[in-house]
């Protein structure tokens, strides 16, 4: 299984939306690869696609953390 997590302004690209793609295997999670940037929230969630179920950030993930996708 695989998921898309979208970050707001994470240090490593402090002027961009990012989204990660993490496959998940026998409970661990392995980040695929660095990820896509983009200048807006509506263009990264655009880049999940269709078919995919949003999960807001939680209280505990990290705070540039805006949401994941399953």
């Amino acid at each position: 299984m695989d998921c898309l997590v979208i970050y707001k302004r994470p240090a490593d690209y402090p002027n961009h939306f990012v989204v990660r793609r993490w496959i998940i295997k026998h409970g661990s999670q392995v980040p695929e690869f660095t990820g896509a940037l983009f200048d807006s929230l509506d263009e990264a969630r655009a880049f999940a696609g269709p078919g995919r179920v949003c999960f807001k950030r939680k209280k505990d993930d990290d705070p540039c953390i805006v949401e994941t996708w399953v």
